[in-house]
């Protein structure tokens, strides 16, 4: 049993296995504390015991229990945690790493490619496409003009147009 009954944030934190800094964000959600900073020991121990042990889940069986302040949803929110939880967080990281390292293999094999190389590409070929079509115009006119056939000259547009495709199907980007 304690003889003071006004201890420092680094005593009560020490006496509740938890960091200064812990004691901080606890005052923040309400930890009775006096102007001065003394903390009420009797006091914080029973708002701690009420506010945060009532909330503590067991982290493994026969082992001390790790505070965590769960929201219903499963979403981390406001964890009354002294720490974050070292294995999940490391779990995260090494998973982020080994994503990144396969995206980074596969984008070496060309299995992704870049957005911007992949509109550039695009625009390259639209322009092709509409240079190689308005082109067709400036070519047939002076055929067509003296044709009195339809069927002729549907034919020959057909043909053009046939043509036209052919060509740009055999298209290739120009490599900046």
């Amino acid at each position: 049993m304690r003889t003071k009954s006004y201890v420092s944030k680094t005593q009560i934190a020490k006496d509740l296995g938890i960091s200064k800094g812990r004691v901080t964000q606890l005052i923040a959600k309400g930890l009775p504390v006096r102007e001065d900073g003394k903390i009420d020991y009797r006091k914080a121990r029973q708002w701690y015991e009420a506010n945060i042990r009532g909330k503590v889940k067991p982290h493994a069986a026969g082992s001390e229990a790790v505070e965590r302040n769960e929201p219903q949803s499963g979403a981390p929110e406001d964890d009354d945690a002294p720490r974050e939880d070292f294995t999940g967080s490391r779990a995260r990281r090494e998973k982020a790493q080994a994503d990144l390292a396969e995206f980074e293999l596969a984008r070496l094999r060309h299995e992704y490619c870049e957005l911007a190389a992949v509109k550039r590409m695009l625009g390259g070929l639209v322009v092709a496409a509409k240079t190689r079509l308005r082109a067709i115009a400036n070519k047939m006119a002076p055929e067509l003009a003296i044709e009195t056939n339809p069927a002729a000259i549907q034919a020959a547009i057909e043909a053009e147009v046939d043509e036209a495709l052919t060509e740009l199907s055999h298209w290739e980007p120009e490599v900046a």
